[in-house]
């Protein structure tokens, strides 16, 4: 529903999406606000030892008695087994997201286009949105991606100029070089998701023609919108194409689990 608000698109009931918005930065918020250091019960292992120990102490080979203490030992050290995979399972996770925090910021700070091999500096404010927005897409393996999404965008565009510099949608397309909207559309199929990723459409649909803006009445047909019209902020596109990346990861996955 995120995606689908492009270009300020009003919804018959405001209050859907103001609750989606709301249940969107909880979620985001809470995959880092939760993450806390990881400890594993040592009360399991006392306990294992402790019927170790009853049992070796037990001078009946065949009692009741020995065969009690193994039989907790053997409950116990499973219970233990799976305490410490689960455990492993959550370090692994926290691990992973701040991998990509530390990824993140090493490209926020950095200002250089992983795709474009270029400072970002040597681009426009406006040509580099949409590759600046797809390049934190590229970072994020922890869905829905960091909180703090919107403040990364902002900060990497503003270094560059005016975040709010406005453009339409045909210009900041046509101004990407084809090799690199190809490789967004490898990267992010707008097929499957075309009804609420306009902008990977967009590119989808540019990349079947030559000439600019050739590819205008495609997408028009296709999504009522006509691209040279919508004009919008750098900080807009950007986050938008951010989305609509992460969109096409999340079916990725989906498709990937089942």
């Amino acid at each position: 529903m995120k995606t689908l608000a492009f270009n300020e698109r009003k919804y018959p009931v405001p209050e859907i999406f103001d609750e989606v918005q709301k249940r969107f930065d909880i979620k985001t918020a809470k995959i880092r606000e939760n993450l806390s250091p990881v400890k594993i019960n040592t009360s399991i292992s006392r306990k294992i030892l402790k019927s170790l120990k009853g049992a070796k102490d037990t001078e009946e080979w065949n009692s009741q008695v020995m065969a009690e203490e193994f039989y907790d030992y053997i409950s116990n050290l499973n219970k233990w087994k799976t305490e410490i995979n689960l455990k492993i399972i959550k370090n692994e996770r926290q691990q992973k997201i701040y991998l990509e925090d530390s990824q993140i910021l090493w490209w926020m700070t950095g200002e250089w286009s992983r795709d474009l091999k270029k400072p970002f500096n040597q681009m426009q404010v406006t040509e580099s949105s949409i590759v600046i927005g797809k390049e934190l897409a590229d970072l994020v393996n922890i869905l829905p991606g960091p909180y703090a999404s919107e403040a990364v965008i902002n900060k990497t565009l503003s270094s560059l100029g005016d975040s709010n510099a406005r453009c339409t949608m045909a210009e900041i397309i046509d101004k990407q070089s084809n090799d690199w909207k190809q490789i967004l559309a490898e990267n992010y199929p707008s097929e499957k998701t075309k009804e609420i990723t306009p902008l990977l459409l967009a590119i989808d649909k540019s990349n079947e023609v030559e000439g600019a803006k050739e590819w205008l009445p495609a997408f028009k047909k296709l999504t009522g919108f006509n691209a040279d019209e919508i004009e919008l902020s750098a900080f807009s596109f950007a986050y938008q194409i951010y989305l609509e990346c992460l969109v096409v990861k999340c079916l990725k996955d989906d498709e990937g689990a089942a």
